[in-house]
């Protein structure tokens, strides 16, 4: 805006994020107004904060200016695992390569004296899973309140945990309907029933962990599961998994109100005196008459049936599999302190925490949860007392009277590293160091299992488009159809992701009056800046299609990452689309 402004140096900066073709570049004003000089960028393959200073200078007038940019990878983070026994009095090295790009590697060493559980790896899976129902919303704090029972937690670790805990507690207060109960979403109308006991659990027990509950928030829920509790009868069930699921929810929620003190005797003999009654069950009713002070009827109850549950995946209905219930079974009996029985089902479930099948967040916490609680009721390990170092690091002592020690790896920009563990105390050790890393965008690979779904992209008039390079400004849809072509019936809670380049902009069509067309709408749907997470159920042979508007409209060359649909507490139903690059030209 000063006429004596003609001839302009522009010259740019970066950190070692970016390579910088051009660093200078000129301009000319024959008058007063604005102009603009375009820099490119390439990102290098790392990730972290970039940033760019740009200088502009024309004779003695001089100006400049910062930016961060903030490089980050879309594809979901890869996890690796190095693990064995140290004998008393003796070490090992153990050399091991880093998965994903440098710069992204993280790691968790934990050192039992019990079979390793994996803790790290478990919460940190529950932590950074991206839905948020009020079943994970739940999981992703519920063990947290009992780990300082297992492992000494440092300063930041508490902070953090009682942060994490009182932001849940607050969540799930917009998931209270006037019932009193929870629903699924905040968006719903009606109750869920296990939602509603486990998110009521997890309110108990913070609250005798100290954390401040909202009184009336627990009246009301107290009130909705009396009442609920006091209405059932179980007598309609569509097949022999319905009527079980059933009997497993009364069951549930008749503990959950022992737990708050108000236990309905009658309710919970009702449900014992009933003919072959869930296996499952029968073990969260003797929990309830433990909790209820009734020790020779849950002794009862449980006398002579069996702690192994039967494998299946798909029960609705309560978010289960055989793991979750497993850790029913060492639940109730570390309540009634029968710790031989218990201890072959705690290896069990420490076997399943430590190895490497996925589990939903469900199965995870509620394991999680009852391992903790059985360890912090009988801690009578062995110190712990070693020490272990890196490659290029000093030796560093682990000492701690807990079973389980945990201490987090900073790998800094490596590729390759090995690890050295000394016992220097009594009986044997198990290691396990869970290692993680970003892969690089373009190496994941189609795949479908019981799902089938087909990605188009479509102009405003409906017209099949090309997305790998549209002009800047293009308004267009993406239409993603999923399919359910399984045999086994109904699909309950599927997630679609949808990540988008940086390049193009989600046009929320919640914010106009104008309809995209006659597409499906999903039961709850999550819409933030770069990504949308559609929650659907789907009909055996049917499918819904979903369409999303959107603008390409900064100009680059960008990734598309890959569009994946799939169950949240089934690993068997899942289905993905890969990425690739796209450019935005300019006009």
């Amino acid at each position: 805006m000063d006429e004596k402004i003609k001839n302009v140096k522009i010259q740019i900066e970066s950190n070692d994020l970016f390579s910088l073709p051009e660093k200078v570049k000129t301009m000319t004003f024959n008058a007063t107004g604005d102009q603009t000089m375009d820099f490119e960028l390439k990102v290098k393959e790392q990730t972290g904060i970039g940033k760019v200073k740009v200088y502009a200078s024309s004779g003695k007038e001089s100006a400049h200016y910062e930016i961060e940019l903030e490089v980050r990878s879309p594809n979901p983070e890869v996890t690796k695992f190095v693990y064995g026994i140290v004998e008393e009095n003796q070490s090992l090295k153990k050399e091991f390569s880093l998965p994903g790009m440098k710069g992204t590697n993280k790691g968790i060493l934990e050192i039992s004296v019990i079979p390793p559980i994996d803790f790290g790896r478990r919460l940190k899976y529950l932590m950074q899973y991206p839905h948020g129902c009020v079943e994970q919303i739940t999981s992703a704090v519920f063990p947290q309140l009992f780990l300082g029972d297992v492992m000494e937690t440092t300063e930041n670790m508490n902070k953090m945990m009682s942060s994490n805990v009182n932001a849940a507690i607050k969540k799930l207060s917009g998931f209270t309907l006037a019932s009193g109960g929870f629903g699924y979403w905040p968006s719903s109308t009606m109750e869920d029933d296990w939602g509603s006991s486990y998110a009521g659990h997890f309110l108990l027990e913070a609250k005798e962990k100290g954390y401040a509950v909202p009184e009336n928030m627990l009246k009301r829920w107290v009130k909705y599961q009396r009442t609920t509790a006091r209405k059932w009868t179980g007598s309609r069930y569509e097949n022999q998994w319905h009527k079980q699921s059933l009997e497993l929810l009364q069951a549930y929620r008749l503990y959950t109100l022992a737990l708050a003190g108000e236990a309905e005797i009658g309710a919970m003999n009702r449900l014992r005196e009933r003919p072959n009654l869930n296996l499952v069950a029968r073990w969260k009713l003797a929990a309830s008459y433990a909790l209820a002070g009734q020790q020779e009827t849950a002794l009862t109850l449980i006398n002579n049936i069996d702690t192994n549950v039967s494998d299946y995946q798909g029960y609705n209905y309560t978010y289960g599999s055989s793991a979750r219930d497993a850790a029913i079974v060492l639940e109730t009996l570390s309540l009634l302190d029968k710790k031989e029985r218990a201890v072959p089902v705690l290896k069990k479930i420490a076997e399943n925490l430590s190895s490497s099948n996925w589990y939903s967040t469900q199965t995870t916490a509620y394991s999680l949860m009852a391992v903790a609680k059985f360890i912090g009721k009988n801690n009578t390990a062995t110190n712990i007392n070693c020490q272990f170092k890196l490659s290029d690091t000093k030796l560093q002592n682990l000492a701690t009277n807990h079973p389980v020690a945990q201490t987090e790896i900073d790998f800094k920009n490596k590729f390759t590293d090995n690890i050295e563990i000394n016992n220097t105390g009594k009986g044997t050790l198990f290691y396990r160091l869970s290692l993680s890393g970003t892969p690089l965008a373009g190496e994941e690979k189609a795949y479908a299992e019981n799902l089938r779904m087909n990605v188009e992209y479509r102009d405003m008039n409906g017209n099949a488009i090309e997305v790998s390079g549209l002009s800047q400004g293009t308004d267009f849809m993406t239409i993603v159809t999923v399919t359910n072509t399984g045999n086994m019936g109904y699909y309950n809670n599927l997630a679609l992701t949808q990540i988008f380049p940086s390049g193009w902009e989600i046009q929320n069509q919640r914010m106009f009056e104008s309809s995209l067309g006659n597409f499906d709408l999903p039961s709850y749907q999550d819409i933030r800046d770069d990504r949308i997470y559609s929650y659907f159920d789907l009909a055996y042979g049917r499918s819904k299609r979903f369409a999303v508007k959107l603008t390409a409209s900064y100009k680059g060359h960008f990734y598309l990452p890959g569009i994946k649909c799939e169950g949240m507490y089934r690993d068997d139903l899942a289905a993905l689309v890969p990425g690739k690059w796209i450019e935005v030209l300019g006009n």
